[in-house]
């Protein structure tokens, strides 16, 4: 499995999930989805995951749902529908949604190797 181009794509809406999902794979990128941030953690621990994409609505459908992303070690993509209050600590790229699929790709590109840089 080529861990660098390994995505885990978090959305609680099926549709929006498995159209990120697509529209990665269709790059040639190894994915794996789910619902939960939950899941995601869980994954980790066994999986090698190079990046996420998380939608919004799974932090905010979670309790501790930033305090689970702050404690996730790879890059994040996170898809928002304006620009979320988030922790100051938060390094990640965001994303203001409707999304275009190639906005989404360059954004995972430079998540996955930071030397690769946008058109």
């Amino acid at each position: 499995m080529d861990t660098r181009r390994f995505v885990f794509v978090v959305a609680r809406d099926d549709g929006l999930r498995r159209s990120i999902a697509f529209a990665l794979e269709a790059e040639g990128l190894l994915v794996m989805s789910s619902g939960s941030l939950r899941t995601m953690r869980e994954v980790s621990g066994s999986a090698e995951i190079g990046c996420a994409v998380i939608d919004e609505d799974a932090i905010s459908s979670e309790e501790d749902g930033w305090h689970l992303v702050m404690g996730f070690a790879v890059p994040i993509v996170l898809l928002a529908d304006r620009l979320p209050t988030m922790p100051d600590t938060f390094r990640g790229t965001i994303l203001l949604k409707p999304l275009l699929g190639e906005r989404l790709v360059e954004a995972v590109a430079r998540s996955l190797n930071p030397k690769v840089r946008s058109k």
